[in-house]
């Protein structure tokens, strides 16, 4: 289990390379995305203090982080050669 509440931006971004995760921020399209689609076991969402107030982010594993970047690179890609008229594959 992570701690819930980090004092600070640094301190998160500490945890997370210490503990091979990664992060993205409340108010991302990558916050939004990963919520949606994540199981609940595989985030959780932390509260970050900022010098603008209270802000949370989702922490998970690294490997999660890179599946995702090839299945969306490939996802890219194949809309990309749809666009232009080409068939994927």
């Amino acid at each position: 289990m992570h701690p819930k509440i980090f004092s600070d931006n640094a301190g998160l971004h500490a945890y997370a390379q210490d503990h091979g995760l990664d992060y993205v921020w409340e108010g991302t399209a990558a916050f939004e995305r990963h919520e949606r689609t994540l199981s609940r076991g595989d985030f959780q969402i932390v509260f970050v203090r900022t010098h603008k107030g209270s802000k949370k982010a989702l922490l998970f594993s690294k490997a999660i982080s890179k599946g995702r970047t090839g299945f969306w690179l490939q996802a890219r890609h194949a809309a990309r050669l749809r666009r232009i008229g080409k068939s994927p594959g």
